[in-house]
């Protein structure tokens, strides 16, 4: 049982085609895994969108490596992470917190950019301010 008292990220996925797509992701920080996991506003959620598609629920869950629990503003990192990236693949997702606001401004070639060749002075702007191309 001591398992299920760990500090973990949650994660929530639904697979209906090739690739499983995020529903849910939630940090069990101050209580348990199934706490978390199954509480009444996450069922209710993660049901409404199995009622729009149909397909396998799969449940994950994440934490850092190392014995013991992690500390509390590792999983908030981890989650954040999480969503961050989980919401690329569904903007959909049922908890998009700490995702920023789409921005109404672009820096060609920077961010936002369409896609195609970028000329070489943006390559090293992105470079410089790390962001990976």
């Amino acid at each position: 049982m001591r398992r299920l008292e760990r500090r973990v990220v949650i994660f929530f996925s639904l697979k209906a085609g090739a690739r499983p797509k995020p529903l849910y992701v939630g940090k069990a920080a101050r209580q348990t895994i199934i706490k978390e996991a199954f509480n009444h506003r996450n069922t209710r959620n993660v049901a409404k969108e199995l009622n729009k598609q149909k397909g396998i629920l799969h449940i994950w869950t994440i934490t850092p490596v190392g014995k013991g629990c992690a500390p509390i503003n590792e999983i908030k990192e981890i989650e954040k992470e999480i969503i961050k990236r989980a919401f690329t693949q569904n903007q959909n997702l049922i908890n998009v917190q700490n995702i920023a606001k789409k921005r109404k401004w672009a820096i060609r070639g920077v961010l936002q950019a369409k896609l195609g060749p970028r000329p070489a002075a943006t390559k090293g702007f992105r470079k410089m301010v790390g962001i990976a191309d």
